[in-house]
C-alpha cells in the first residue's frame, strides 16, 4: 500500500470499529514467575491477550508490596500495552474498564499516545490531530489507590544491547548496586551484559509475549507500524524497581532521540 492507500484504510477502520476496551489485567506470584495477562477487544470482533512474564530472582521482594501497589503497577504496564493493538484498527473510542482515570489522567495519555504514534501517523501517511485521534472513557467508578513502596539506593539499568546500555553500565556500576534489566532477551544483550561483568541470572528478565493473533490481522491489511516502546520500558522498569527494591532507573538514549528526525513534525523512532 501507498501512503494515501494507509490514510484510506485508516478511514476505512474507523467506520468499520467504533470501540477498543481494556476490559481487564490479571497477574500471578508464583513461585517461578510474576505473571500478567491483559484483555482488549475491539467492539464484538477481535480479542487480544498480550502476556508479560518475570522470572523469579533471589532479590525480589514480592512478599513486602502491597496488594493496591501491584494493582497499580500492573494496570498501568497494560495502559501502555494497549496502543500496540488499538492501532490495527484505530477505533475513534477507548474504553477503559478496570478504573476511573481523572481528566488530568485522560489528557496525560492522551498526549502520550498521541505523540508516541508519530512515527506510526507518518509512515502511514495518516493527518489527524490529537484532539480527535481519539476520545478515552472509562466505565469504572473504582480510582487506583496510592501505595507506598520502601526503595534502596540501587539503580536499575534497562539494556537494549546498544552502546548507549554498555556506556551506562560501565559509568554507574561503580557507584551504585547496578542491576541490568533486560525485556525479551537476545545474544547483543547478554553479550552487553556479561561485559559490563553481568550474568542473566543476576540480572532482571522480562518476556513480553504480543498476542499472534495481532500479527494475524497485519498480515490481513490491518494497520501496523511503531508504537512508544520506551513507554512500555519505562512502565515496566517501574515495576521491577519495586520488586527488587530499587530507588533508581537509570535509561539512557543519545542526545538525537530529543530531536526530530522529520522536518516540521515532531516524530522521532526513540518515542
Amino acid at each position: 500500500m501507498n501512503l494515501v492507500d494507509n490514510y484510506k484504510k485508516f478511514k476505512e477502520l474507523r467506520c468499520t470499529y467504533q470501540e477498543f476496551c481494556y476490559e481487564s489485567y490479571s497477574y500471578q506470584l508464583d513461585d517461578d514467575a510474576i505473571r500478567m495477562s491483559f484483555c482488549f477487544s475491539v467492539d464484538d470482533s477481535f480479542v487480544f491477550n498480550p502476556v508479560v512474564e518475570i522470572p523469579m530472582r533471589d532479590f525480589y521482594d514480592v512478599e513486602g508490596l502491597s496488594v493496591d501497589l501491584m494493582e497499580n503497577l500492573v494496570f498501568h504496564i497494560g495502559m501502555i500495552e494497549l496502543i500496540s493493538y488499538w492501532k490495527a484498527a484505530c477505533p475513534k473510542v477507548i474504553v477503559i474498564q478496570p478504573f476511573k482515570l481523572t481528566d488530568e489522567q485522560i489528557a496525560w495519555w492522551k498526549k502520550l499516545y498521541y505523540n508516541g504514534l508519530g512515527e506510526f501517523f507518518y509512515l502511514n501517511g495518516i493527518a489527524i490531530n490529537e484532539e480527535k485521534f481519539v476520545e478515552i472513557r472509562c466505565a469504572s467508578t473504582a480510582h487506583l489507590q496510592k501505595s507506598h513502596v520502601s526503595m534502596d539506593g540501587g539503580c536499575i539499568v534497562p539494556v537494549g544491547g546498544g552502546k548507549d546500555s554498555v556506556v551506562t553500565l560501565e559509568m554507574l556500576k561503580g557507584m551504585y548496586a547496578v542491576t541490568p534489566m533486560v525485556i525479551n532477551p537476545r545474544q547483543a544483550t547478554d553479550e552487553c551484559m556479561e561485559i559490563a561483568g553481568f550474568r542473566r541470572e543476576d540480572s532482571i528478565i522480562v518476556h513480553r509475549r504480543i498476542d499472534p493473533f495481532l500479527l494475524e490481522l497485519n498480515k490481513q491489511g490491518f494497520l501496523n507500524g511503531h508504537t512508544p516502546f520506551s513507554a512500555v520500558l519505562a512502565f515496566v522498569s517501574l515495576l521491577t524497581a519495586a520488586i527488587s527494591g530499587k530507588g533508581m532507573i537509570a535509561l539512557s538514549n543519545e542526545s538525537s532521540a530529543n530531536e526530530a528526525t522529520v522536518k516540521g513534525l515532531r516524530v522521532n523512532h526513540q518515542s
